[in-house]
């Protein structure tokens, strides 16, 4: 079909940087260009005859425009006056559009997406044909131009995500005006006063902004489907009652300003039949409990309505309208906050919900039989179930009946005071985590099913007497009852077949974990365990297990171990080699009493090593054979004191794509012998190495293609004088351009930087450096196009460095 359309599309449609084989003819009229990795510059020469385009696409492959595109944009711009549609996502070198973009008066659909527009030029008024404006997430772009609003023919203006502080006051003049997307402006606190005036506005986005009220006339916008937000202010709801085909999602906001319950009733949100999501909030205490309640009672929506929120609410109980089975489209429904309530509503009369959270309810006491509601099989379709934040709950009154037949994810968080059982039947869980129940003592429900499992040491006494059959995940957090749990898996002496993940942090108890218990491991996590001695992993004797056991290796599809602070670790499995044979990553961080690899290496499939803070295991790097480590790819390490020249000459094996380089704080210098072998060596990161003078006098590895350094004062001054650095003395002064090869990334931490410009050094500072970018005839139009430049400028505030990118 594809090829089909290419055919019929002919000469008339063409893109730049396709591999097509067609010249650009004069009967183009549509052109895209596929930015490829390093540009098509000279494929914009073709375009300048083209004077009848109509579309113009600049197609988003995650590259910048270098300085060199966008030149050549602003150069293509004002020929193209015939153009209907401009789109040029990521528009990054300029701040500001040319004026010459008032030539293209036939213009209808302008794309700007992520540009660095701080503001239109005032021109913009000339495109008076413009029926789409898209500026979103242009994140330096604070205010419109006043110009804007002499665009009658505008129809849909989105401004997601800039950093707008006001609309001007002429937006009221777009009068064709039918999308205004504001969503995610920060700094928006006030819309224009007459809003109203839009009356043909249908989508009005304001949601994660910082308004404060709504305009005057709201309610003259009859014609508005989409309201996302309405900001309440004294009976400022009734306007609502006006906007009779609002759709989709609602959120009402400030409901402890309203003044009479009869202007919520106004509101009309019962004969609103085509809302979807209805967001309701309060903020604040409140006087007055019973004035809340009867205006939640009055804000009931139409039974349509299938995700309700109800947030902040001080009134004493629910109205009936919550929890009524009338309610059948109901499938996710939040009460969180609501701190004055003492019950719960019947919630299990709504036949469709699905997902249930109860959060910071802090008057209840007892989740009773009234939470069932009256019906045979309540919460017959709830699926996901979160009770957190409920200091004063003490227990949970299970129904008899078959409630929650099909609950896959329990999840119960910060309830302090929860004492009694949790639901012993629950058939089709999968998901339990329990967190920060410090008196419950209950057992875990008693289902096949359960995957997934999370524990914490403040749910110490929940009673785990052994794993669930069907567990694939195991989370725990300071869990020490894990300890004996794990012993008396051991001791039953038949391994977990379906146990794949297993994360442990924070258990002091935990001397060593029986790894050949668990053949179906993947992922095996563990840190902050300070006792922990061994990973016990080994071959059994036969007359310990049956035939089938037997043709089980031991942790067959680990690919992941990852061993973080466990300060008594000594040794790693015995045959890791043999008995981990899918091995991929393995990091070992802050575990200083390892002394060794096991016998026979590290398993042959490792791809990701990292070793930080192990000084009795670094201390013997040169037994590691990590040349036997055919595939081994990315390499971490650090976090040592007695090393002054790395790597050494056989350390690391020539697979290598990535090396960091961590926190050696006596490391002077790196060895070339030990890099000059790495042939596929394309990033390397060296950070916080305070006594590093230099690069190898013969040069890196010549297919580096990223290299950042921060952290490294000895290498960020020149003569004696800090932040004055010269980059020429990271590489030989003979063969600067040769070391670096097809360098495409280059990020230093300094404040002084040397440009290699075509075997020569250009010492600039930051600020000339942006001004001989800016001027697009200098010397960096010279520079091998693919050499990138990025500056970490410290912060004074963190001592952090953040990183621009100049181009």
């Amino acid at each position: 079909m594809n090829d089909l359309a290419k055919l019929v599309s002919g000469e008339f449609c063409y893109t730049l940087g396709d591999a097509n084989g067609l010249k650009l003819a004069k009967k183009t009229r549509h052109l895209s260009y596929i930015r490829a990795k390093h540009g098509n510059l000279k494929e914009f020469e073709g375009t300048y005859e083209t004077k009848f385009l109509r579309t113009f696409l600049l197609m988003e492959q995650s590259q910048e425009l270098d300085h060199n595109e966008n030149a050549a944009m602003h150069d293509l711009l004002p020929t193209l006056r015939r153009l209907r549609v401009l789109s040029l996502p990521q528009y990054s070198y300029v701040q500001e559009l040319p004026d010459s973009i008032g030539n293209l008066k036939h213009l209808r659909y302008l794309n700007l997406f992520q540009a660095s527009l701080k503001n239109l030029p005032r021109i913009i008024h000339a495109l008076y044909n413009l029926q789409t404006l898209i500026l979103r997430e242009c994140k330096d772009l604070v205010e419109l131009p006043n110009s804007i609003g002499k665009l009658k023919h505008l129809q849909h203006l989105d401004l997601f995500g800039t950093s707008i502080i006001k609309l001007p006051n002429c937006v009221i003049g777009l009068r064709n005006l039918e999308t205004l997307i504001l969503c995610q402006c920060k700094d928006l606190t006030v819309l224009p006063t007459n809003m109203g005036s839009l009356i043909n506005l249908h989508h009005l986005d304001i949601r994660e902004t910082n308004l404060k009220e709504m305009p005057l006339q709201m309610g003259n916008l009859k014609n508005l489907r989409i309201l996302t937000r309405f900001i309440n202010t004294g009976s400022r709801i009734k306007e609502l009652g006006e906007l009779q085909h609002l759709r989709g999602t609602l959120e009402i906001w400030n409901l402890q300003n309203v003044v009479d319950a009869l202007d919520a009733l106004t509101a009309n949100l019962k004969g609103k039949k085509h809302l979807e999501d209805l967001q309701l909030r309060w903020h604040g205490d409140t006087d007055d409990a019973f004035h809340e309640r009867d205006v939640l009672e009055q804000l009931q929506p139409h039974t349509n309505v299938e995700y309700i929120s109800i947030i902040g609410y001080g009134g004493p109980t629910f109205p009936e309208w919550v929890g009524d089975s009338s309610f059948s489209n109901v499938v996710s429904l939040t009460l969180s906050e609501c701190k004055r309530c003492s019950s719960l509503p019947p919630l299990g009369q709504l036949p469709s919900l699905k997902y249930l959270l109860v959060q910071a309810l802090c008057g209840v006491v007892v989740i009773g039989t009234e939470f069932y509601g009256s019906c045979m099989n309540p919460f017959r379709n709830l699926e996901e179930f979160r009770f957190e934040r409920m200091p004063h709950l003490q227990e949970w009154i299970c129904s008899e009946g078959g409630a929650f037949p099909v609950l896959r994810e329990l999840y119960i968080k910060q309830c302090p005071n929860m004492s009694k059982a949790l639901p012993s039947h629950l058939p089709s869980l999968t998901t339990l985590e329990i967190e920060g129940c410090q008196q419950l003592a209950a057992a875990l429900p008693t289902t096949p099913s359960i995957c997934r499992l999370k524990l914490d040491d403040d749910s110490r006494d929940v009673l785990v007497t052994k794993l669930p059959s069907g567990l694939h995940g195991l989370r725990v957090d300071g869990f020490n009852p894990i300890s004996s749990l794990l012993e008396g898996t051991e001791r039953m002496g038949v391994p977990s077949t379906n146990l794949e993940d297993i994360e442990i942090r924070n258990c002091g108890s935990l001397v060593s974990f029986p790894l050949q218990m668990f053949s179906k491991l993947k992922s095996f996590q563990i840190s902050e365990c300070p006792n922990l001695e061994s990973l016990d992993a080994y071959e059994r004797s036969p007359e310990n297990f049956t035939r089938s056991c037997l043709k089980i290796s031991v942790c067959p599809d680990l690919t992941l171990l990852r061993l973080w602070n466990c300060s008594n670790v000594r040794s790693l499995p015995r045959c890791m080699h043999s008995l981990l044979p899918s091995l991929e990553i393995l990091q070992l961080v802050n575990c200083p009493e390892l002394v060794s690899f096991p016998e026979g290496g590290l398993p042959t499939k490792l791809q990701s090593l990292q070793i930080r803070n192990c000084r009795k295991l670094i201390a013997g790097r040169m037994e590691w054979n990590l040349q036997a480590l055919q595939c081994l790819s990315h390499f971490s390490f650090g976090e040592y004191e007695d090393i002054e020249s790395f790597p050494e000459k056989t350390l690391l094996p020539t697979t290598l794509i990535t090396l960091g380089i961590w926190d050696l704080q006596n490391l002077k210098s790196l060895d070339y012998e030990g890099l000059q072998h790495l042939t596929s060596l394309t990033q390397m990161r060296i950070s916080h190495c305070p006594d590093l003078q230099s690069m190898p006098e013969e040069g890196l590895p010549s297919s580096l293609s990223s290299l950042i350094i921060s952290q490294c004062p000895l290498l960020e001054r020149s003569g004696g004088r800090q932040y004055d650095t010269s980059f020429s003395s990271c590489f030989p002064p003979t063969k600067r351009l040769s070391a670096v090869g097809d360098l495409v990334h280059l990020v230093v931490s300094l404040l002084v930087i040397s440009v290699i410009l075509q075997h020569k050094i250009f010492t600039v500072t930051i600020l000339e450096l942006c001004k001989l970018i800016r001027r697009r005839n200098h010397i960096l139009q010279k520079a091998n196009p693919l050499i990138r430049i990025h500056v970490c400028v410290r912060r004074v505030s963190d001592q952090r460095p953040s990183t621009r990118n100049l181009h």
